[in-house]
């Protein structure tokens, strides 16, 4: 066998490197198992390495296409078909495939950028379709559709949680309200939110909208500033609500449907009934006197109340000083914790009786009251006139009202079946 050392090494070999491989030498059987070893590792890695880089390239791939062979065209009508029939990635992927295969103006490429994004906003991948978005947006600038493409790039933005850029992207885009950013000549700036000026003629306004109980509860400026706080609030909730399409909620909408049914049903009503109202003095005067109790002030009195276990003791306690204050009126006695039947009792026996004074027992109790009476009195009709109109006319609309329903209902020919209706009580 030739010495190793001679196989690898000459005289020119460094003495150094003479003592490494010396150290080293491996026998020959075993370099050679080594060396195989070796091979092997080198070949299982690059296969490896070939699967990984092939299962990498795979996600660049084209993915096959769920309309191959058809026509520009036909690409199209199949995506408009997937995206009714609410397949909206599949709906992307064929109109991606129209995209290849259409020759567009950018117009028209702009406009089906912006189709694949609402597909991809309803597939709920914002990413793919802020991508759409900007597209769309670069093509064609000045195009119809730019306000809805803001909107959802805000909304693409938000869902995303990139709240930096939804920021920076209100501010250029000037998302503000219609009401104008700049402020009213001579008006204070308050506040203000994204890039728009809250003054205080916008507080007043608000101010304005609320019941005269409630304004007048804003009193103070730590008052004024947290209200102008809960505005604002508001008014970026519903940014945030606009820009992640809860306007067009089914439940929204359905809600808002019935709002709108409701006020113009409530409008026809208003004008069938105002036009054939004719209320005249003379049926005003006619209801005074038919209604007369309805502007009568009753009977009152007021004076000291005492109990006691008998009529006596009651009577007695009048002059003592656990007698009580108490005003009567009608059927109640105000001021003292009276049963409701011993009031009816006691009110209707002293307001009926000239001296003013009377005593009543109830379940036990005797009840003794003095005082004045004060007689009823009938309102003249001078003094009532606005308030018997009033009355009338409410009276005179609800059987406008009734009658209305009743024509519409015969107009129709509607049958209701009560009977049917009553059964539904016994069902289980």
């Amino acid at each position: 066998m030739k010495d190793e050392t001679k196989v690898y090494m000459s005289e020119e070999t460094p003495d150094r490197l003479k003592e490494f491989r010396a150290d080293y030498r491996v026998p020959k059987g075993a370099r050679n198992a080594s060396g195989a070893a070796r091979l092997g590792a080198t070949i299982v890695g690059t296969v490896a390495l070939v699967f990984i880089v092939q299962a990498g390239m795979d996600q660049y791939r084209p993915q096959p296409s769920d309309s191959v062979g058809l026509t520009a065209d036909r690409h199209r009508e199949y995506a408009v078909y997937l995206a009714e029939n609410n397949q909206p990635e599949a709906a992307v992927r064929a109109y991606e495939d129209y995209l290849d295969k259409a020759t567009l103006d950018d117009a028209a490429r702009a406009k089906v950028c912006y189709s694949v994004a609402k597909l991809a906003i309803d597939g709920e991948d914002y990413e793919a379709a802020l991508l759409y978005l900007y597209q769309a947006e670069m093509l064609d600038p000045e195009s119809d559709l730019k306000p809805d493409i803001t909107k959802k790039i805000l909304l693409c933005l938000d869902k995303q949680g990139r709240s930096a850029t939804l920021r920076r992207q209100i501010r250029k885009r000037s998302v503000v309200d219609d009401s104008g950013a700049s402020p009213e000549p001579g008006s204070v700036v308050l506040a203000e939110f994204n890039g728009e000026p809250f003054t205080d003629r916008d507080l007043e306004r608000e101010l304005d909208k609320l019941t005269p109980t409630a304004r007048g509860a804003i009193d103070t400026p730590e008052k004024k500033a947290d209200f102008a706080r809960n505005v604002l609030a508001q008014r970026l909730l519903i940014g945030k609500a606009r820009r992640q399409n809860l306007d067009a909620d089914p439940e929204i909408q359905e809600m808002l449907a019935r709002q709108v049914d409701d006020l113009i049903v409530r409008k026809l009503i208003k004008d069938e009934v105002q036009s054939r109202l004719n209320v005249t003095p003379g049926d005003v005067k006619q209801f005074y006197q038919a209604e007369i109790a309805r502007f009568s002030e009753p009977a009152s009195a007021s004076g000291k109340l005492a109990q006691g276990t008998t009529q006596a003791a009651a009577k007695s306690g009048l002059s003592e000083e656990k007698a009580i204050s108490v005003q009567m009126r009608g059927s109640r006695v105000a001021g003292g914790k009276i049963p409701a039947a011993a009031q009816r009792l006691l009110a209707e026996k002293v307001l009926a009786s000239e001296a003013g004074s009377a005593s009543i027992e109830s379940e036990g109790v005797w009840y003794a009251f003095a005082g004045t009476v004060t007689p009823g009195k009938v309102q003249p009709f001078a003094a009532v006139r606005d308030r018997a109109e009033s009355m009338y006319r409410s009276q005179k609309e609800r059987e406008l009202v009734s009658a209305l329903i009743e024509e519409t209902l015969q107009a129709s020919n509607v049958k209701v079946h009560m009977d049917r209706i009553a059964a539904m009580d016994d069902a289980p």
